[in-house]
């Protein structure tokens, strides 16, 4: 697992903060006054002041958004909703009933409270959420969760809407909104690789008819953590195969690629079966990991497990088997290349051994570079691995 670099997360934090807190404040705002309508005793007056509440300039708020508001409010399963709130259906009396403990569930994601839940990082996100959670049970809002443990669900549907509503993923991962998206998100943090397995190359390509992005695999599985749906921490541009084919909605506690990486803490080494496969000769060997150490060991061995690392790698031993042999050929492999080229003047042309181990070895040798290129990790530790890095930092 690759760290991202912290100016980066930053960068990409200041950027979404901004954005879905004006998003999401007006929707927040609307399902206020929507509810505070509820308290009046005359339908003819809801009606006048849901019509006066659509005419309302907001700025982000869509189309798709007013649908899904006055869904929750309308007794209609008229997609077109929109444009037909002069619906005269009965009002549904559950929802009547129970519209000051939505009121209080609403006021209680104040600005300081959205602020916890789009900027916190992941142990602030575990308390907001159970500070949430504590104000439904009081409420009568308890959560079931099924057999599999995939999926919890309010048992109140209205209320289950209206936090669907305001912290709408599906229309922040939409092609097609005019506002701010997980598009421009990865965009921003213009990662090209997976964080996860650094296998695969994960970029975000925008043309004119088509637009192309990671997944964003959800931390906290917004299954189990509906409020954290669109908060930066929770988000992490990676690829299908790590966020669909392996990760899924397991809640099992993971490394933080924003925060953590496996850095020298846990590293790809090879376990040779035979003399051939020591120098490169033969595939008779497997990929490991090093036995994991550190604050965070029992985060790496659970990463390992659920994203298969140890399996995945097990198809890149070609790149194993290249280094293998050029540290069998010489394990002064890099030295010799570094005084080998010379400019015309008689200067050494690599300035670093970040340098020769790029031409060497087509990838980057700094743990800050690593996103950049599939397999850049694996590459250095191999390399390590091989004592082919058995060369000085600072070039002589």
């Amino acid at each position: 697992m690759i760290k991202l670099e912290e100016s980066r997360v930053l960068d990409g934090l200041s950027t979404h903060k901004k954005e879905m807190t004006l998003i999401i404040s007006e929707r927040l705002f609307c399902l206020k006054q929507a509810l505070e309508i509820w308290k009046a005793t005359k339908k003819r007056d809801k009606e006048k002041v849901f019509e006066k509440l659509v005419a309302y300039p907001f700025e982000r708020l869509t189309e798709k958004d007013w649908q899904n508001i006055l869904m929750i409010f309308l007794s209609s399963n008229k997609k077109n909703v929109y444009h037909d709130i002069k619906d005269k259906r009965k009002w549904k009396e559950y929802f009547k009933k129970n519209v000051y403990s939505y009121l209080e569930i609403i006021n209680f994601l104040d600005i300081i409270k959205l602020d916890k839940i789009l900027n916190s990082k992941p142990k602030g996100l575990v308390k907001i959420n159970d500070e949430v959670n504590l104000l439904l049970q009081k409420k009568g809002f308890n959560r079931s969760v099924t057999k599999r443990g995939t999926k919890a669900k309010f048992y109140d549907a209205h209320l289950e809407k209206m936090i669907g509503m305001i912290f709408n993923y599906n229309h922040f991962s939409s092609k097609t909104t005019d506002f701010y998206s997980g598009y421009e998100l990865t965009a921003k943090l213009d990662i090209r690789t997976c964080l996860y397995c650094n296998r695969n190359f994960i970029e975000t390509i925008s043309r004119p008819s088509k637009i192309v992005r990671p997944d964003l695999d959800h931390f906290f599985p917004k299954s189990h953590f509906p409020f954290l749906a669109v908060s930066f921490y929770n988000l992490i541009p990676s690829c299908k195969v790590c966020n669909s084919g392996f990760k899924g909605a397991n809640t099992i506690e993971l490394l933080h690629p924003y925060l953590d990486g496996f850095g020298d803490n846990a590293k790809f080494i090879t376990k040779p079966k035979d003399v051939g496969s020591i120098v490169g000769l033969k595939s008779n060997f497997s990929i490991d990991f090093s036995e994991p150490k550190g604050i965070n060991k029992n985060k790496i061995e659970n990463s390992i497990k659920e994203f298969g690392l140890d399996k995945l790698y097990q198809f890149n031993k070609d790149v194993a088997i290249s280094i293998r042999r050029k540290a069998a050929a010489n394990k002064n492999y890099l030295k010799v290349l570094y005084k080998t080229f010379k400019d015309k003047n008689g200067n050494y042309l690599f300035k670093s051994k970040a340098e020769l181990f790029d031409i060497a070895f087509g990838n980057y040798l700094d743990e800050e570079n690593f996103e950049k290129r599939p397999l850049a990790k694996f590459t250095r530790d191999i390399a390590e691995d091989a004592e082919i890095l058995n060369f000085p930092d600072e070039l002589q």
